[in-house]
């Protein structure tokens, strides 16, 4: 799924690029960093109202 948005969307989207933090093998060498980036994500979603603030600390 990750490849496709990538060949979708131009990796300078910050989205695109932070959604590397679901990749399985960064996830297993950088956790900390892809705990970073997934928070931007979300951020990222709650800034354009795809989800709810009160959501966040549930979703992270």
């Amino acid at each position: 799924m990750l490849q496709k948005l990538l060949t979708k969307c131009p990796a300078s989207y910050s989205l695109v690029r932070n959604l590397s933090a679901l990749n399985p093998s960064e996830m297993a060498s950088n956790v900390d960093h892809c705990i970073s980036r997934f928070k931007k994500v979300v951020t990222q979603l709650m800034s354009v109202r795809r989800i709810k603030e009160s959501d966040c600390d549930a979703i992270i």
